[in-house]
């Protein structure tokens, strides 16, 4: 099985698990154990011009899907993400737009970037791997992809603020034949 993004859309919510039955027998029990293979980023933007808003968040990466094994397929991609006006969890504020992106889970977490584009056209950059990797503080890389990240750009002032959100359990199911 093989599951691929297509440029321009969100990563799917997507939990993976595999098991080896043994050879020849006639029944198999073995309790799976589902790793979360996406982050979600949850972004907040501030500090624009009133005539000039940001209008979509790009994150280019260098990964394009996922093998049945979990391993990633190399390539570059590009999600793209239009502001979100009415979600739970935003408050309400006219200064602030707020975007949500799943990414996949990447070989090469430093080969994220993330841009701001405006309305005008203006592309801000942001290193979003480097970041994201700065804000684990000592966990595995792999860990990177198995949480939620709320970001705050505030554009005004140049500054870039993470919070990692508490990291999410596998989960288990029994699976027999």
């Amino acid at each position: 099985s093989r599951k691929m993004t297509v440029d321009g859309k969100d990563c799917d919510s997507l939990y993976c698990a595999e098991a080896f039955p043994a050879p020849g027998s006639e029944s198999f029990r073995q309790e799976m154990h589902f790793k979360r293979m996406y982050a979600k980023l949850i972004i907040s933007v501030t500090g624009y011009e009133a005539k000039d808003p940001p209008v979509k968040i790009l994150v280019r990466s260098n990964t394009t899907g996922y093998l049945a094994d979990m391993s990633v397929i190399e390539g570059p991609s590009v999600l793209e993400t239009m502001p979100v006006y009415e979600t739970k969890g935003f408050p309400a504020d006219c200064d602030t737009l707020h975007f949500l992106a799943n990414v996949m889970r990447q070989n090469d977490l430093e080969s994220l970037k993330m841009s701001v584009i405006s309305l005008s056209g203006t592309d801000t950059e942001l290193p979003l791997g480097s970041m994201m990797a700065q804000s684990l503080e000592g966990s595995e890389e792999e860990d990177a992809f198995f949480t939620d990240y709320y970001i705050e750009i505030d554009l005004d002032h140049c500054t870039v603020s993470i919070r990692v959100a508490q990291w999410e359990s596998e989960f288990s199911s029994i699976i027999e034949y």
